[in-house]
């Protein structure tokens, strides 16, 4: 078994405050197929507001930044001896 462990954060310079990224989680070799389960948050980066976040001129409001809490469970195991599967992967 190999547990890992990654925590990061969100840019301390953007409009919006900083907010925790990271993963928890372990994978395990079993003979061929390998079981990997983790636990997220991550920062959405697919624009400027979605990842750094804006305020409201008139509210003074800050809004805008995008993350993602959730969970994947996945096995993986070879097809052949040049290919391997993805049996399940979840995420929630």
């Amino acid at each position: 078994m190999s547990p890992f462990l990654a925590i990061g954060s969100t840019p301390f310079k953007g409009i919006v405050g900083p907010t925790v990224a990271g993963r928890l989680g372990a994978a395990l070799q079993l003979d061929e197929a390998k079981l990997t389960t983790e636990v997220y948050r991550k920062s959405i980066a697919e624009s400027i507001l979605s990842y750094t976040g804006i305020v409201d001129p008139t509210t003074g409001v800050g809004f805008g930044r995008v993350g993602e809490t959730g969970s994947k469970l996945g096995i993986e195991y070879p097809v052949g001896e040049r290919w391997s599967g993805e049996l399940c992967s979840a995420r929630t």
